[in-house]
């Protein structure tokens, strides 16, 4: 199997590595051990965020420019996307008043992240996927809450315009991308247990792999009795 490129880890980010670098071109080898799109990526989803859990400045710009890209190259998975007054559109936060960091540094944050917003909506219109950048978020009256938090702990409210996401539409988009392109083999139920490097002139990696799924037609070693298969790569 030289020649190829072994990616392990099925979840949001190593599915979409996986269908970038075979749109490249590239052969690649998608190896994960429970199904596509579990562990992490199956627990964490459903909000489309934008940074605003984040105090550190380049942590929460670069989240935003995630989220950003992702809308802009996966659109319509949003709940909500044609109801603009839909709370499921709205995501709230609490600042509390013991805090790690002070208000004034999470507001300033999350002025930061606004006005990046801003300028990038204003440098592409495209960029504006989550609404216009003077509603990006809001400091909320302590009326609206007050009635569904601990007020003694609370020191304020915000909401913001991150949207719900449909996790498991979007995963089963991705699983049908990954089944029908041709430069890429998934591997679910398969576990990674070494990897070798070779020696010079050979091919560059072995991965040993414990696999409940029939072997490839390339994998060498093929140990079907125990579900071992070797990679060479």
């Amino acid at each position: 199997m030289a020649d190829k490129i072994v990616i392990i880890g099925a979840g949001a980010a190593g599915a979409n590595t996986a269908i970038k670098l075979a749109n490249q071109g590239h052969k690649v080898v998608l190896i994960e051990k429970n199904t596509l799109g579990s562990g992490a990526s199956g627990r964490n989803p459903g909000r489309m965020g934008h940074g605003f859990h984040y105090t550190d400045v380049q942590t929460a710009l670069d989240y935003l420019h995630a989220s950003i890209k992702v809308q802009r190259t996966y659109p319509g998975f949003l709940i909500a996307q044609d109801k603009p007054n839909s709370p499921l559109r709205h995501g709230r936060y609490f600042i509390m008043k013991d805090s790690g960091s002070s208000q004034d540094e999470i507001l300033l944050t999350y002025e930061k992240i606004k006005a990046e917003y801003a300028r990038m909506v204003e440098e592409d219109p495209r960029n504006e996927v989550f609404g216009p950048p003077e509603n990006f978020y809001r400091i909320l009256e302590p009326s609206e809450y007050s009635d569904t938090v601990n007020m003694d702990l609370v020191e304020m409210g915000v909401e913001t315009n991150e949207h719900l996401f449909r996790w498991s539409e979007f995963k089963d988009h991705l699983r049908n991308l990954i089944e029908h392109h041709p430069n890429i083999e998934l591997r679910e139920h398969t576990e990674v247990e070494q990897i070798v490097r070779n020696l010079e002139g050979q091919t560059r990696f072995s991965f040993s792999l414990l696999t409940s799924t029939p072997a490839p037609r390339d994998a060498t070693n093929d140990d079907l009795s125990t579900g071992i298969i070797q990679y060479q790569v």
